[in-house]
């Protein structure tokens, strides 16, 4: 009669009802709202996609659907990175890690994401090779005092592989840079007190440095990608060996929850596993592994 009475008491019924809320949740990650979530002015918001391109071809010009009167990027020859059609499965722009950059030369970072402010970068990412420190995006120059760097990076260095700002404000990747080979979401917040560092959608280290990003030279005016401008040597440094999918900035402070949000938007595109099903999947199988010892 306790059977019959509670039906779900078996390791049958409870197995069957665990996969069927399973599979409703993974139809539930893979319908979720596509749209991407911002905070504050989107600045920058530039992706491969919207380039039209042959493999190989130079890309002098890359078209900013931000706001904030931010132009497009743009870089002249023989320093233009190239378009490459098969990158991981998908078209992006590569970056040769000796001289290529692109910037937005007229117009440069905005006041409420200098100084102390908030803002939220987010980028997709693909490298065959991974140095101490490659710039990917900047908006405020080396050596321009404590902290007054901003600079996001896709490099191993335990002390500065993932930000530099000269100062308490770097921050390595925790458990090293994310695999070579392979495309990633990279993203970095901050409220004015609190730093955080995204991978694939999930928090990978934070820290609270009183940031004062600053330009005070009129070549440290633009938005870089692909290396930083240094304002003691007056030159482009630290340049980016790979390839660049997206790159958004906000001037408002993304949540985790929109982090993760942004990434399922486009991991399936970029062949990255989401998070969300994977911890479906894997709470399955300890749910199997635990009422299996109690059958």
């Amino acid at each position: 009669m306790k059977n019959a009475y509670y039906p779900c008491s078996s390791f049958i019924h409870k197995l069957f009802i665990f996969i069927f809320l399973a599979v409703s949740g993974l139809f539930f990650v893979s319908t979720i709202d596509a749209a991407t979530i911002t905070s504050g002015t989107v600045y920058v918001d530039i992706d491969a996609r919207d380039l039209s391109l042959n493999n190989g071809d130079p890309v002098t010009a890359w078209v900013n659907n931000g706001g904030g009167g931010i132009p497009n990027f743009a870089s002249g020859l023989p320093v233009a990175p190239t378009f490459s059609s098969n990158v991981g499965g998908v078209g992006a722009v590569t970056f040769d890690g000796v001289d290529d950059r692109m910037e937005t030369f007229s117009t440069g970072a905005p006041s409420d994401i200098l100084g102390n402010g908030t803002w939220s970068v987010e980028t997709w990412v693909y490298t065959q090779s991974i140095a101490l420190e490659e710039s990917v995006f900047s908006w405020a120059a080396r050596a321009n005092g404590t902290n007054a760097t901003a600079q996001l990076n896709y490099g191993s260095s335990p002390a500065f592989g993932a930000l530099t700002h000269f100062g308490d404000g770097d921050m390595g990747y925790n458990g090293g840079a994310p695999a070579a080979g392979s495309w990633h979401y990279i993203a970095a917040t901050y409220d004015g007190t609190t730093q955080r560092l995204y991978v694939n959608g999930a928090l990978n280290a934070t820290n609270t440095p009183a940031l004062g990003l600053a330009l005070t030279d009129p070549f440290d005016q633009f938005f870089i990608i692909g290396s930083a401008y240094n304002v003691a040597t007056m030159s482009h440094e630290i340049f980016y060996n790979g390839s660049i999918g997206q790159v958004t900035v906000n001037g408002g402070v993304l949540s985790p929850t929109d982090i993760l949000h942004n990434f399922n938007e486009n991991a399936a595109y970029y062949s990255v596993p989401e998070p969300s099903a994977t911890a479906l999947l894997l709470g399955l199988l300890a749910f199997f592994a635990v009422f299996r010892r109690k059958a």
